[in-house]
């Protein structure tokens, strides 16, 4: 059954209920309950339940929450049987859930005009639309022509009919058929297959035939200058001495530990020992002090011992617990520049080679990040988890190429702490997987994505004017849009005014319901002549709640910019990585970028943080 509802949302009066009941086969039948008063509201509710009542099996499809919302309130007014409103909800399905998570139609929004027209479907009054609807209840409560009340219940029979068209369209989609235009083009793609051309790329090369590439091979740029330009250059050839003179110079220890001798054997506990050769090793650090940075090498020198009770050979345990031959000053240095200042690999291992000596490689570079994402794993963890608790939640998106594909990292931020997560897609489905019963306010701009989230939601009002000012320039001519685009900017800078003034406080917020409330009203009202304002109109019809719901809250901003703020971040490294990097070097990476985000909003040093060994952030901050 394809369930559509009519009401009065100012009068809070459903008076049409409206069912395309169909029995799986090529039957339907339209069946409408229709209330002249609000006397009667009641009436048509106990008439809907009498006929599922007779019904063993159904499911009823509805789209968007005002059928949800309708069927709660006339169970909270009128009442029902407790069995009969359990089977109801739990048959009651939202198809726009299911399109705002993981289906995009090539359309402004979501809504079910929008999509059914563009799947072929048309409504026999071209003006036909929820407003008009209201008009026409109006206008019949006036007349009481027959002609008006035939028209809403036609328009609401056509609203099952274009439910019931988009439906089928998505049981098409599931069974994965590919939808082809009459010219052979694909119209169904999934959204993880649409990737930009590059016209180039530094990428290796699989040649079809052998010779090609030891061809290839012999044209690097390091190949020639070893193997052919010294021997034709002088330049060349000395400067090749030279740098193996330096890959000669060896590390001189500054300071040397000898471990003493152990107490006792630790296998048989006999203390009668004796030396059995003398064993080293150096460990590579960086040391920071009031002026800067120097270098740290240390030599840790022992002797093997041997047990003359049980023949056994040891090291001293103090000196195997010494562990990796780089110290943490190190490691911390080199993921600082990596992670907070988005230095390459190459260029890390090239400074540490020019600043302090250290010729290791920018593979090792890599094996320091890779040791810090698994050391403050479960400090990223900890801070995903605090934001699924948080009183407000800011989110934005962006995409990211990585070597051989490409995904998106999305931002989750909060006045504390950030988190960015690497996700395949820009489908919604993430948004249940990581925010999973969030309960707060969400901020975040009109990616329908966001709307299957099931919580307040504040709409991020800057996007709503920089998109207005781009369709301005655009249509300098359209009065329609130019008063439109005037009265949102008086709503809006009174309360940016009081903002300025007290802050984002619901007590000194609230006088500005009235007005902001009165705007949105004259928008829906308006019969617009102009394309622009029309795609405004439904914007706003369909985000009505969410424009303005900071007015009712304490410390909820009215932008996302907490969030875009944090998506900069992701866009410096984007420009660093250049594509080179993997899905597993990424979420390493943005681990420890969410580690250092979130000690840059508390003012905290993320290299003295490293360098601590610390692993709760809270615990530091307090």
């Amino acid at each position: 059954m394809y369930l559509d509802i009519e009401g009065d949302p100012d009068r809070e009066f459903y008076y049409l209920i409206g069912l395309l009941v169909c029995d799986g086969n090529t039957q339907e039948e339209y069946i409408y309950f229709w209330a002249d008063t609000k006397n009667e509201e009641q009436c048509i509710w106990q008439a809907f339940l009498n006929y599922l009542s007779n019904l063993n099996n159904f499911c009823i499809l509805h789209y968007g929450n005002y059928e949800k919302l309708f069927i709660r309130q006339m169970k909270r007014l009128y009442g029902c049987d407790v069995q009969l409103f359990e089977k109801l909800t739990s048959s009651a399905f939202n198809v726009l859930s299911s399109i705002s998570a993981g289906i995009y139609f090539p359309v402004y929004s979501n809504s079910l005009k929008s999509i059914a027209t563009h799947l072929g479907f048309k409504w026999s009054d071209q003006w036909a639309s929820g407003i008009q609807a209201l008009v026409w209840r109006h206008e019949w409560e006036e007349h009481r022509s027959t002609t008006l009340k035939e028209r809403l219940v036609t328009y609401n029979r056509e609203d099952c009919l274009a439910l019931k068209t988009v439906n089928d369209s998505l049981e098409y989609l599931c069974h994965g058929s590919p939808q082809n235009d009459s010219d052979g083009m694909t119209k169904v793609i999934n959204a993880d297959k649409i990737k930009p051309e590059r016209p180039y790329s530094f990428k290796r090369i699989d040649f079809c035939i052998p010779g090609m590439e030891r061809i290839n091979q012999c044209a690097y740029f390091d190949y020639q200058r070893e193997r052919v330009h010294c021997r034709t250059n002088v330049a060349v050839r000395k400067s090749l001495q030279r740098e193996r003179r330096r890959s000669r110079m060896t590390f001189q220890a500054k300071k040397e530990i000898f471990f003493e001798k152990p107490s006792q054997c630790p296998f048989c506990k006999s203390p009668h020992l004796y030396k059995n050769g003398v064993r080293s090793r150096m460990l590579y650090d960086l040391r920071k002090f009031a002026g800067g940075i120097k270098r740290s090498i240390v030599r840790y020198k022992t002797y093997r011992w041997r047990c003359t009770a049980c023949d056994q050979t040891f090291l001293p345990e103090s000196y195997l617990l010494i562990g990796s031959r780089f110290g943490s000053g190190l490691k911390a240095w080199s993921v600082y520049k990596h992670i907070a200042l988005f230095q390459s690999y190459a260029s890390i291992s090239e400074e540490l080679d020019e600043l302090f000596g250290y010729r290791f490689g920018h593979t090792l570079v890599c094996d320091f990040k890779a040791e810090a994402a698994g050391t403050y794993l479960q400090t990223y963890n900890q801070l995903l988890k605090n934001l699924r608790t948080a009183h407000i939640l800011f989110i934005d998106e962006t995409k990211i190429n990585l070597r051989g594909l490409s995904g998106y990292v999305w931002a989750f931020a909060n006045m504390e702490q950030v988190v960015y997560v690497f996700w395949e897609t820009r489908e919604g489905t993430i948004l249940k997987e990581i925010l999973g019963d969030f309960k707060g306010v969400l901020v975040s701009d009109f990616y329908t994505a966001y709307d299957s989230v099931i919580c307040p939601q504040q709409k991020c009002l800057i996007h709503l004017i920089r998109d207005i000012n781009d369709d301005l320039l655009k249509n300098p001519f359209d009065e329609e849009l130019k008063q439109l685009a005037h009265d949102f900017t008086l709503v809006l800078s009174s309360i940016v005014e009081t903002i300025d003034l007290h802050g984002l406080k619901e007590y000194f917020l609230q006088k500005h319901r009235a007005p902001a409330k009165k705007f949105v009203k004259s928008v829906i009202d308006k019969n617009y002549k102009s394309e622009v304002c029309e795609k405004y109109q439904n914007r706003i019809l369909n985000y009505r709640d969410n424009l303005f719901l900071f007015l009712n809250y304490d410390g909820v901003p009215w932008n996302n910019n907490i969030a875009e703020h944090a998506i900069k971040r992701v866009a410096f490294l984007r420009r660093a990585i250049g594509g080179s990097s993997t899905v597993k070097g990424i979420r390493q990476h943005l681990i420890l970028l969410s580690v250092c985000e979130t000690l840059r909003l508390h003012r905290v040093s993320f290299w003295d943080f490293l360098r601590s060994g610390v692993k709760d952030i809270e615990s530091l901050i307090k």
